[in-house]
């Protein structure tokens, strides 16, 4: 599903997807390999209301903070489940 990453001030398009506890991003749908990971293990996901984003999500992992919008409220929910529960598998 796509989420927005804001990077510098600027919202960025990006595709991502659970694999076995990582979180793979990509820059753009079309690119054969991820851009990048996140470990979810241990980490922390949860709402931050006082972004200036709506649905936007907050990834705490043991190396620094990550934000991230959903589109809908639904769409963060999903998504606050799905990170949450693979936070917890790696604790």
């Amino acid at each position: 599903r796509p989420l927005l990453c804001p990077r510098d001030g600027v919202a960025v398009d990006i595709s991502a997807r659970r694999r076995e506890g990582t979180l793979e991003y990509y820059r753009r749908p079309e690119e054969p390999k991820p851009s990048g990971a996140l470990d979810l293990a241990g980490c922390a996901a949860k709402p931050k209301p006082e972004s200036d984003r709506p649905f936007t999500i907050r990834i705490e992992t043991r190396d620094r903070p990550y934000h991230l919008a959903a589109a809908s409220g639904d769409e963060m929910s999903e998504w606050l489940l799905c990170l949450q529960y693979n936070a917890s598998r790696g604790k």
